[in-house]
């Protein structure tokens, strides 16, 4: 199964009929996690990353919302998480680091237009998951 068809995306991406163009994908994606995150949000795209390596000698400039520097594979999953309001976490339960750090592509839509109310307990159902605080404070280990 492609990941299009899991995530139900069109087929035929257009912009006359408001579809999707791109979606952004990476496991463990070492140095290109930020890059593959900060284009998806431009773009307005679906991504879907599994984090590995943290590089904090390589990315010094990272800084979760408290000000602390990025330097442990929880403090990475926050900080990926802090990018946008709406980003969602889910653990996809195989061995290694099985976080996924995701948003779908109705997780852009203006909820002020649309009426809906954002809840930042929304999981993707598939997959076996945690409570947001035990995924956000992952113990901050290397």
């Amino acid at each position: 199964m492609t990941i299009s068809a899991y995530l139900k995306l069109p087929s035929q991406s257009s912009p006359q009929n408001n579809t999707i163009n791109n979606i952004f994908v990476g496991l463990h994606p070492d140095q290109a996690t930020d890059a593959i995150v900060d284009e998806a949000l431009v773009q307005k795209a679906p991504f879907a990353v599994i984090p590995c390596c943290v590089f904090p000698q390589i990315f010094t400039s990272r800084r979760q919302a408290d000000g602390k520097n990025v330097t442990s594979y929880g403090g990475l999953l926050r900080y990926l998480r802090q990018k946008h309001k709406h980003i969602r976490v889910a653990e996809l339960g195989f061995v290694g680091r099985d976080t996924c750090v995701f948003m779908l592509p109705e997780d852009y839509i203006d909820n002020s237009v649309t009426g809906k109310s954002w809840n930042d307990d929304v999981w993707w159902d598939e997959f076996r998951v945690g409570a947001m605080d035990d995924v956000l404070h992952v113990e901050d280990d290397e």
